[in-house]
């Protein structure tokens, strides 16, 4: 090779180019470090100045009016405290969690709109809620209240008389001592109200606790539903119109007791497919989902249940009754239909069904198992 025509290439600039973007990287690298150490500081800082909203009705008692919260109307984020007077919604509320009545008597009033909360809907001792009308989606629902039957007062009620309710879990007396309610009526005329309970509801799940379900119209579904089921604890279920839904029941467990009183309405026990979880950034929790109806009485040990069936429909959609030797089957009225299998080992009672208030046992009934039962 000519030496002659050989091009020379001199390292200079290849050095200085390099060293250029090798600054260039460091720089990039050290940026992103500082925002990677500030970034959660700065949005702990936000949040924390937006967290929560207190209501104070200065203005009105409207949800959408801006002037009666500190800051702005709650958006998605936030933590809302009500803990006096009314708050009334007529077209839309939004917050990640809610409580009412945990310091100060006061109410939520929905009448209308789409109000959605993604966790946690808390009624505490001083709290009531009132639905008359549009749509509440809501993550779980807790109620604790105080109960004073001397004056007749009472607080820690869901009252349910339009509109539609979802929720994944409810809990009725989830603190030692309290006690919460859910009321379902209606007006035919108007709206018959929906309430759909896509995992547990819970009545009585703490030491001394009770909880309430009561039912005079609409519908109430419920996945699984657990009366009485601590020490102690008190779980009372009153149908007397209107349909309850229910995959499995169980009355009186862990020392608790559950009572169930039908009087007329319809009760269903039915096998439940997978629901989506009323909020979008909640993961569901359905567990011990039922494959097989089942209605269980008395936990055999320390639990008490007792199922009076007074009137109205008892359906098991082919499905169990377990009475054990804790619990009892009061049949003097309406029908019992659809039973797959009767396992008694407590006791199970029916007047004479040519009595005109005697129970009937549906002809579809089959297969029974008089264990030790009576």
């Amino acid at each position: 090779m000519d030496m002659a025509h050989r091009t020379n290439i001199h390292p200079l600039p290849l050095i200085r180019r390099f060293r250029f973007l090798l600054c260039r990287l460091r720089l990039v690298r050290l940026l992103t470090m500082v925002c990677i150490s500030c970034t959660p500081v700065s949005i702990s800082s936000i949040q924390a100045q937006i967290l929560e909203e207190y209501f104070s009705g200065g203005f009105s008692n409207n949800w959408r009016d801006a002037q009666n919260w500190g800051v702005a109307v709650p958006g998605e984020f936030r933590k809302v405290f009500i803990d006096s007077r009314s708050v009334l919604i007529t077209e839309s509320g939004i917050a990640q969690k809610v409580f009412v009545g945990t310091g100060q008597p006061a109410q939520l009033n929905i009448q209308d709109g789409n109000f959605s909360v993604s966790k946690d809907l808390v009624v505490g001792e001083f709290g009531n809620v009132e639905i008359t009308g549009g749509s509440s989606q809501i993550g779980s629902i807790t109620v604790n209240g105080l109960r004073d039957d001397l004056e007749n007062t009472f607080s820690g009620l869901v009252n349910v008389s339009g509109g539609s309710l979802r929720t994944n879990k409810m809990r009725l007396g989830d603190i030692p001592g309290m006690r919460g309610e859910l009321y379902v009526d209606c007006d035919p005329v108007v709206e018959i109200p929906v309430v759909e309970i896509t995992d547990h509801l819970i009545l009585g799940g703490a030491k001394g606790s009770s909880g309430l379900l009561r039912v005079s119209g609409g519908e109430v579904s419920a996945v699984n539903v657990a009366s009485g089921i601590a020490d102690s604890a008190l779980g009372h279920i009153e149908v007397s119109g209107g349909t309850l839904k229910a995959g499995a029941m169980k009355l009186g467990l862990n020392g608790g007791s559950g009572f169930v009183k039908q009087t007329g309405g319809d009760v269903f026990f039915q096998e439940f497919a997978l629901f989506d979880s009323p909020s979008t950034d909640q993961v569901m929790e359905i567990t011990n989902t039922p494959t097989t109806p089942t209605l269980t009485v008395g936990d055999g040990e320390e639990g008490t249940g007792e199922y009076t069936l007074a009137g109205g429909e008892l359906n098991l959609s082919g499905g169990e009754l377990h009475i054990s030797s804790t619990g009892s089957f009061k049949h003097s009225g309406g029908l019992l239909t659809q039973v797959g299998h009767i396992d008694n080992r407590g006791r199970y009672s029916i007047l004479n069904q040519r009595q005109q208030s005697g129970g009937l046992l549906g002809q579809d009934s089959t297969n029974f198992n008089w264990d030790e039962g009576v």
